[in-house]
């Protein structure tokens, strides 16, 4: 479908390809489904939402054929159906949509509704966040914030915004979403200054992930090894990782599940931080596309240097790749301190194996392989090394043509 027109009449126009029905394009074709002969109203909005519902589920079903960790959301008006003190334009009558139903079917990851009011008048906003999140059927719940309506008699304060998000955190809520940007530029009357930065100090002062969406296909990546401290820097090798989660915290272990440990997230595999002036702990953790996270690699530094690495691969490692970056062939070599059976690819970014270049035993001492990528298009690409049944050592090798 390329996509839903809705007539004045109320009759749906599925659009496939070009058209030539009066007022679009010519040289097209389109299908046009109206709603069956009936006077009930009831009969004729189901029949609308159906149709709907049919089209949100082939866009689901086409994204997820081609990218399957892309997430489908939608935005909405905030109100489902008139309640309580929560009463106003009502989607699922008046629109003749049933977000929740695309929700309970499976092919919406999360849905945004757009709960722009505030906390003492009809419509209520804790009513409505309260309606939406305990009728999500497990999926994510991002509330829709009205920023852009503060000074307005509902929303007199930038305080009355912050305790609504404060209620969205007490329902576990996946998080919030602002409108509109410019608003958030706008100025504090409590500090002076802008509303963003504001909440950069307070209600946004740590770093987050965001939730993960647990019913799309995947498993959790692999964590980084070699994990080590230089004087102003944490490193660590590559995995086949869309981004790194950094963790960090005084003593000798660090709690990964606080939100306060967590200091950096990054596409790289160094990251500055300070020197700590006493023993302090460190976790890093790989994050694919969905942020759905990896064992984490640990490591703790005392006053007098590393005392504990748990991640680096027990008696093989990848030495160099050179040059790197190459075009069209590269050397890589490896060391083995006991004989093993070895397996050498180099696999896609996304982790989809290239070539295997080593797939046998081999003897303890020093070896290497020659790369040739011709045949690929120029990117970035993984060399992995791994022996017998121990974690992988990674590296991050460039085609440039």
């Amino acid at each position: 479908f390329d996509f839903i027109r809705h007539t004045k009449d109320g009759a749906r126009f599925y659009l496939y390809g070009d058209s030539s029905v009066a007022g679009y394009r010519r040289d097209s074709l389109s299908y046009a489904f109206r709603y069956p002969t009936a006077t009930a109203v009831f009969r004729r909005q189901q029949f609308a939402r159906d149709q709907v519902e049919a089209f949100v589920h082939a866009v689901y079903d086409s994204v997820h054929a081609l990218k399957p960790w892309v997430q489908v959301g939608a935005t909405v008006p905030g109100i489902y159906k008139n309640l309580t003190d929560f009463s106003g334009f009502a989607i699922y009558d008046q629109a003749m949509t049933d977000p929740r139903a695309w929700m309970a079917g499976g092919f919406l990851d999360y849905i945004a509704p757009q709960i722009y009011w505030g906390i003492e008048a009809n419509p209520r906003f804790a009513i409505g966040a309260v309606d939406w999140q305990r009728n999500a059927s497990g999926r994510h719940v991002w509330a829709g914030l009205a920023d852009y309506r503060v000074g307005e008699p509902l929303l007199s304060g930038f305080d009355k915004l912050e305790t609504e998000m404060d209620y969205t955190r007490a329902l576990s809520m996946a998080g919030q979403i602002h409108f509109r940007y410019g608003s958030l530029l706008a100025t504090d009357s409590r500090t002076g200054g802008p509303f963003i930065d504001a909440l950069a100090a307070g209600k946004y002062r740590t770093l987050a992930l965001t939730p993960t969406p647990s019913w799309l296909p995947g498993a959790a990546p692999e964590p980084p090894t070699g994990l080590d401290r230089t004087a102003t820097a944490l490193r660590w090798r590559p995995t086949v990782a869309t981004r790194y989660a950094v963790y960090a915290a005084p003593g000798s272990s660090v709690d990964i599940s606080r939100p306060a440990n967590l200091v950096a997230v990054t596409s790289d595999t160094t990251v500055t931080l300070p020197q700590p002036s006493g023993p302090m702990a460190y976790a890093v953790t790989s994050l694919d596309r969905t942020d759905r996270e990896s064992a984490p690699a640990t490591l703790t530094v005392g006053a007098t240097g590393i005392a504990d690495d748990n991640n680096a691969p027990d008696g093989y490692e990848l030495l160099s790749v050179s040059p790197n970056p190459f075009n069209p062939t590269t050397t890589i070599r490896y060391r083995l301190s006991a004989v093993g059976a070895v397996t050498l690819e180099i696999c896609a970014a996304l982790g989809q194996g290239v070539a295997r270049l080593v797939d046998e035993t081999q003897a303890t001492g020093a070896h290497e392989a020659t790369f040739d990528g011709s045949d690929l298009a120029t990117g970035v690409y993984l060399v992995r090394l791994t022996v017998g049944d121990g974690p992988p050592d990674v590296r991050r090798l460039t085609l440039v043509k």
